[in-house]
C-alpha cells in the first residue's frame, strides 16, 4: 500500500512539473510543431489589454496559415507563416514571413514579426519572440512584448 502511494506522489510530482506551458496538456504525442503547423483562426488579439481584433483584420485578415513549404528542385526547405485575407484571389495573403520553434519550444519566432504587430516600428526590426502560453492542436496562445507594448494572441 505504501508503494502504491509512493508511485502515485511520484507520477503526480513528474506529471506536474513537465508542464511546457502555462495553459495546456502535460504530454502530448504531437510535436510542438506539428500542433503549430495548419490553418489557425485569430480570435483574440489585444495590445496593452486593448481588444484590436478589428484592426488586424482591417490590415492583414484573421486567418493564420503556418505551413511547411519544401521544394527539392530549389533546395528550399522552410517554416512560413501567411495570413490569409481574400481567398481564392491571386495573392491571397497580406502577410508572410518565416517562422521557427526556439527556447525549447516555448516560443514561435516570426522573422519581421514587428511588421506584424505596429505601423510605426522599424522596417529592419528582426525576429520577434512570441511566448507560447497554450499549445494544443486547436488552441494557441502567445504574446510578446514589443517597444513596450505588450501584445497577446489566441489562435483557434
Amino acid at each position: 500500500m505504501k508503494k502504491t502511494v509512493l508511485i502515485l506522489v511520484v507520477m503526480a510530482a513528474l506529471m506536474s512539473s513537465c508542464k511546457k506551458y502555462e495553459e495546456g496538456p502535460c504530454i502530448s504525442f504531437r510535436s510542438a510543431k506539428n500542433r503549430v503547423i495548419g490553418y489557425h483562426t485569430l480570435t483574440k488579439f489585444t495590445v496593452n489589454g486593448i481588444d484590436s481584433l478589428q484592426a488586424m483584420n482591417d490590415k492583414f485578415g484573421l486567418i493564420f496559415h503556418f505551413w511547411h513549404r519544401i521544394d527539392k528542385w530549389y533546395d528550399i526547405d522552410e517554416y512560413l507563416l501567411q495570413i490569409v485575407y481574400k481567398v481564392g484571389e491571386a495573392y491571397p495573403f497580406t502577410f508572410s514571413c518565416n517562422f521557427y520553434l526556439g527556447d525549447k519550444n516555448k516560443e514561435i519566432i516570426l522573422n519581421y514579426g514587428a511588421n506584424l504587430l505596429c505601423n510605426n516600428c522599424d522596417r529592419g526590426y528582426g525576429d520577434v519572440h512570441f511566448k507560447i502560453i497554450k499549445l494544443k492542436n486547436d488552441d494557441i496562445h502567445l504574446k510578446t512584448t514589443l517597444n513596450s507594448t505588450e501584445y497577446f494572441l489566441e489562435l483557434e
